[in-house]
């Protein structure tokens, strides 16, 4: 009970720091006709300009939600690691995330789009998490880390290519040396999480 309201806290806090950019969710989700973001984007239509300005709110609402969810789950990893390894990358990967989070707040100030908060995906993955104890625990956030940043690699890419804000294009590719770099960390700590089971 006390994971989910530091999560809805969380959440409550980004809202009022955000002013109005609000994340939807559908963190796993690749493809862009399914994804409530995009969905939620073409739906405020009369504030946008044109299907570029759509998919570009739907990509800053996919990156507000993915800063979310890895800053939440960094400071749960912390608490809940068993390693040292796992610890130190939910440090690492909620420090990051932070600034990130802080530029992107920056980055959408003049750009008045406002949808409708879901959360449940995102709270679910932390619900689900928090449950866990020990190598289970471990390996199941490493693992979420991958799969994550896998996501993100792909959509920071195409955001960095065909977004039609040269300021969005330019973030999102500033993004990707970084995200790899967590990517990275993420595998070595899961090939860690490994060889802990069998010791």
């Amino acid at each position: 009970m006390r994971k989910v309201k530091h999560y809805k806290r969380l959440v409550v806090q980004a809202f009022l720091v955000t002013a109005g950019i609000f994340f939807v969710l559908s963190c796993n989700t690749g493809a862009k006709a399914g994804n409530d973001n995009y969905i939620n984007a073409e739906n405020n239509g009369e504030k946008l300009n044109s299907s570029a300005d759509i998919n570009d709110a739907g990509f800053l609402l996919d990156a507000a939600e993915i800063n979310l969810m890895q800053i939440d789950l960094g400071h749960l990893a912390q608490q809940n690691g068993m390693i040292t390894d796992v610890k130190v990358l939910g440090k690492k990967m909620e420090n990051f995330y932070n600034r990130s989070f802080q530029y992107l707040i920056a980055l959408t100030a003049n750009k008045f789009v406002t949808f409708p908060i879901t959360t449940s995906n995102s709270i679910n993955v932390y619900n689900n998490l928090s449950k866990k104890t020990g190598n289970d625990f471990d390996k199941a956030y490493c693992d979420i880390m991958i799969k994550n940043h896998e996501y993100a690699i792909a959509e920071f890419e195409e955001a960095a290519i065909e977004s039609g804000d040269a300021a969005v294009r330019q973030w999102a590719k500033s993004m990707l040396a970084d995200l790899r770099i967590q990517l990275s960390n993420a595998v070595a700590c899961q090939m860690k999480c490994r060889e802990m089971k069998f010791q």
